[in-house]
């Protein structure tokens, strides 16, 4: 396993985060009729920033993983 080192900022934002997306996700928000449409625009924008064809495959696993380089391994 590994560890990395975040600053308490940043890690408050990620619980944050994770805590308002299983509270979006508990009361339904991934039934809605747009909820995949938003996930798509977001992907596309993603792929712009990080400079990928809009032909390639990206999800949200693949933005974590380029994410995570930008916090220091312990």
């Amino acid at each position: 396993m590994k560890y990395y080192k975040v600053s308490e900022t940043d890690l408050k934002y990620l619980i944050e985060s994770r805590a308002r997306l299983e509270a979006l996700e508990a009361s339904g928000v991934d039934n809605w009729s747009w909820y995949c449409d938003a996930n798509s625009d977001y992907l596309a924008d993603m792929k712009e920033e990080y400079n990928i064809p809009m032909e390639e495959d990206l999800d949200f696993k693949d933005i974590a993983d380029k994410e995570i380089k930008n916090f220091e391994e312990v």
